[in-house]
């Protein structure tokens, strides 16, 4: 089956046709645009005029191209015409929506957002919040300093790049004032940090994966203060023509599959911290028996001779906890939510478990540990959402010691028995399901550079790997 991210290839090569994306370097601004051309333009039955197009502007504080993609993406899938014009800065958008040059605006920071609101130039009710871009820490490929908190920056001699742009609160104070180098351009301070003149750089995640390789880690509201998530706003123009259609994008942008895999595909949230709570209160507890299950099977089959394991998309933390219990491993877990870890750290108190325990918030795709770190990876429910696959399983690969075992994948494992299953409702693999399943496993592993697993279908689907122990030294 194709994965959602093939079909997602399959939108962009769509927007491609139908939306055509050019920089045409308008005067004034950056100049990037994105049109229907003449032939996919719609026409009035009666009047046989070209209908005018949805004009979008958005501002420079977007990620990285996401605002085009997603009027891109909006096209294809309303059959809408619309252009979307990247304002240079807020002059810029002003003078535009004063001269009705645009219907709505895609991407504005918080400050932007309150002067719109303040010079009436949007309509108040269309206020979206689109994602929310992290104070966040960067660091180079592995993490070798080993910074996993905002505790880490405390260390004497550390050089700190600080990003100033729409980061503040008090930890921001803190962090500024040690500084080496302070910049308002994130991509200057990330080339000092690649080049090794900085050891991190602190600033607004809002890069939108521009670079891949960093690692980067996420910091919560209860260390950053409340600007530490940063909500990116749409709002259709106040006048425009377009009204229905301007808030039938900005509702696209935050309700669409089409739209949550953009964000995906560039590790955006599109969620301050709430689903963390909901999840812990929810679905955490009403899969407890399911989590037990898993933590039995880990224990059982791989925490023999292993010392720690790695937990991948923990979330607020029931099955690693319950992984400790059963194994009496040291257990790490990870989510890329800060707010979910948040709840991880609080709970593993309460079990009495939190020596044993270590948790960061920080992307499957550049995980922040030293190669050959862990005995044990494990994942329930996230490598489904892991927006490239095959490079997730080649860090986890790196991440394990030699002859150490990965178990990822999603359901009850192998000691839920049947009549628990249907009395608490877990799921099985014949109910196991999730909207973006699997990729081809033999494709996926193929891609991934790794030949020797098993695909187990007993008690969900799962993959099992394990990474070759070196060969011993003749002589």
């Amino acid at each position: 089956m194709r994965t959602r991210f093939r079909r997602l290839g399959l939108c962009f090569a769509l927007i491609a046709v139908l939306a055509g994306v050019a920089f045409a370097g308008q005067p004034g601004g950056a100049g990037g645009r994105v049109c229907a051309p003449a032939a996919a333009q719609t026409h009035d039955g009666e009047q046989g005029r070209t209908a005018e197009p949805l004009r979008v502007a958005i501002m420079p504080a977007a990620p990285s191209r996401l605002g085009e993609e997603l009027v891109g993406a909006w096209i294809v899938s309303s059959s809408t015409i619309a252009t979307a014009t990247l304002c240079s800065g807020f002059s810029e958008l002003e003078q535009g929506i004063r001269a009705g040059r645009f219907d709505v605006v895609l991407g504005t920071c918080p400050g932007s957002a309150r002067k719109l609101m303040e010079l009436g130039l949007v309509v108040p009710e269309s206020d979206t919040i689109l994602y929310y871009g992290r104070l966040a820490m960067f660091l180079p490929p592995t993490d070798p300093l080993g910074i996993m908190s905002a505790q880490d920056l405390e260390r004497p001699g550390l050089q700190i790049g600080f990003c100033t742009t729409q980061a503040a609160g008090p930890l921001v104070n803190k962090v500024k004032a040690k500084a080496a180098a302070t910049d308002a351009s994130m991509d200057k301070l990330l080339d000092r940090l690649q080049a090794g003149q900085l050891d991190v750089v602190v600033g607004i995640d809002i890069a939108g994966r521009l670079r891949p390789e960093l690692v980067t880690i996420r910091l919560p509201r209860s260390v950053a203060g409340e600007n530490a998530a940063v909500a990116g706003h749409g709002y259709a123009v106040r006048g425009t023509k377009r009204l229905a259609d301007a808030q039938a994008l900005l509702q696209f942008c935050v309700k669409s599959r089409e739209a949550s895999g953009l964000m995906l595909s560039r590790s955006i949230l599109d969620s301050d911290g709430g689903r963390a709570a909901d999840y812990k209160e929810g679905a955490g507890k009403r899969m407890m028996p399911s989590y037990i299950s898993v933590a039995k099977t880990v224990a059982a089959d791989y925490a023999a001779g292993a010392t720690n394991c790695l937990d991948l998309g923990c979330g607020p933390g029931q099955l690693t906890v319950e992984v400790a219990k059963a194994s009496g491993l040291e257990v790490t877990g990870l989510d890329i939510e800060p707010e979910a870890i948040d709840f991880a750290v609080q709970y593993g108190k309460e079990c009495g478990l939190d020596s044993r325990m270590r948790w960061v918030a920080a992307d499957v795709h550049a995980l922040p540990f030293p190669d050959n770190s862990f005995d044990v990876v494990m994942s329930r429910g996230s490598i489904f959402f892991w927006r490239d696959q095959a490079t997730a399983l080649r860090e986890i690969m790196r991440v394990l010691k030699p002859g150490g075992w990965a178990y990822l994948g999603g359901g009850s494992g192998r000691f839920l028995s049947p009549e628990e299953a249907e009395k608490t409702h877990q799921p099985t693999p014949r109910s196991f399901n999730f909207p973006f399943p699997l990729d081809n496993v033999p494709e996926l592993m193929a891609r991934a550079g790794i030949s020797d697993y098993r695909h187990i279908t007993e008690g969900g689907t799962w993959i099992e790997f394990r990474k070759l122990a070196a060969p011993a030294k003749e002589g």
